[in-house]
């Protein structure tokens, strides 16, 4: 039996990058959470063969001092947090302290970096193969830029299951999406081998930021979330009338995170569902609840949060998204089909010029193809009459007491 042995740092690194970073998607979410935690009011992202040559993020933040710079490539240092406890009201997006040092081991990594208050800038280059680091000084305004080459360069294992430089670079465009949607007073920009895909400039509010991932022609079908239960706030909009081959278009934010959820998601279902239409909604959904009602440190990708609650989060965004869609009573009369004028379909939640003209592609600002997938055309509902389970009698009990 071989002895015990303590592992080196850097095979720590490349062994906890597995978790944080699995393609160059998770790479620039984490440099965008850094960003956004940052101060940063700009935010760019520049891109070669779909991040898997070369990502770049620059952003206007407050930026760090030599020494912070330095303590930020090493493992578990962050500012985020101080004692165990301030897990439990975390508010930040970042707070492990894995993220940098971890890309670092997997990647040629640069960091440069200006605080504002220091002689000049300071550069930090890595070498994965090699863990060697080279600090010089360096000139750029206040905020952070850093640079990642060769993703996976020193693990051939984990480069050769990176998808198609098309395909990586899809998920970037949703991940930058994605961070753009609760904060619509910053500006993401998107480059992709050197060609501008996306431009989000800072908008007045939520929902203008929202047309702005979504597209214009989504414009008309928002229907607003606005649900309060027991402390737990829904809020966001939802596409009524409008419908996606996928789910890829619904977004769950709570307190402001970025999260996937199997709660959010099922409840989300079962309200889109009781409408009994192909497809599914667009969903842009922020929860709001206190820092304590919520775990957000379940996995080192920071996606995943469980809820002290789980019930009343349910009821909640279940209720908020099916009275935004019309409410449970109206969706069962949109299901019958009239004597009178049979295969006709409800003026608000179906427009029928939606589904008689091309289907729209949602290509907004410079995408060359739609962020989101166009609307499937609708069939006639057909209602089957059949005994709701338990649990759907017991939703609509809590539903409405």
């Amino acid at each position: 039996m071989p002895h015990i042995l303590i592992l080196s740092s850097e095979l720590v690194n490349q062994i906890a990058a597995g978790e944080v970073v699995e393609r160059p998607a998770s790479a620039v979410k984490e440099l965008i959470e850094n960003a956004i935690d940052a101060g940063a009011r700009s935010i760019e992202v520049l891109l070669e063969n779909g991040g898997k040559k070369r990502i770049e993020v620059r952003d206007d933040g407050s930026g760090m001092s030599r020494d912070d710079a330095l303590l930020a490539l090493e493992r578990h240092a962050t500012s985020k947090i101080r004692a165990f406890d301030d897990l439990t009201r975390v508010r930040t997006l970042g707070f492990r302290g894995e993220a940098l040092p971890s890309i670092a081991s997997v990647a040629r990594f640069s960091l440069t970096t200006f605080d504002g208050l220091s002689e000049c800038a300071v550069e930090i280059e890595c070498d994965p193969l090699t863990g060697a680091r080279e600090v010089r000084p360096a000139a750029r305004d206040r905020g952070t830029t850093v640079v990642v080459r060769e993703l996976f360069e020193n693990v051939p294992a984990r480069r050769k299951f990176l998808r198609s430089a098309e395909s990586e670079f899809r998920s970037i465009v949703t991940v930058v999406s994605s961070y753009a949607l609760p904060l619509p007073s910053l500006a993401f920009r998107l480059i992709h081998n050197g060609r501008l895909v996306l431009d989000l400039p800072p908008a007045p509010d939520t929902l203008s930021r929202i047309i702005q991932v979504l597209g214009t022609d989504a414009e008309a079908y928002l229907s607003e979330i606005d649900e309060l239960v027991e402390g737990a706030h829904a809020s966001g909009y939802v596409t009524r009338g409008l419908r996606f081959g996928s789910r890829r278009n619904q977004f769950f934010f709570v307190n402001g995170r970025l999260v996937r959820d199997r709660v959010l998601t099922h409840a989300a279902n079962r309200a889109a569902e009781a409408f009994d239409f192909d497809g599914h909604p667009a969903i842009v959904l922020f929860l709001e609840i206190a820092p304590t009602a919520v775990d957000v440190n379940v996995h080192p990708a920071k996606t995943e949060v469980r809820f002290r609650d789980s019930g009343s989060i349910h009821v909640v965004v279940e209720h908020g998204i099916r009275r935004a869609l019309g409410g449970a009573e109206e969706g069962k009369e949109l299901l019958q089909v009239a004597d009178a004028a049979p295969g006709t379909q409800h003026a608000a939640l179906f427009p029928s010029q939606i589904y008689d003209r091309p289907a729209p592609q949602f290509t907004p600002l410079f995408q060359s193809q739609p962020i989101v997938q166009p609307p499937l055309k609708s069939a006639p509902a057909t209602v089957i009459e059949e005994a709701p389970a338990l649990g759907d009698l017991a939703g609509r009990v809590i539903g409405q007491y």
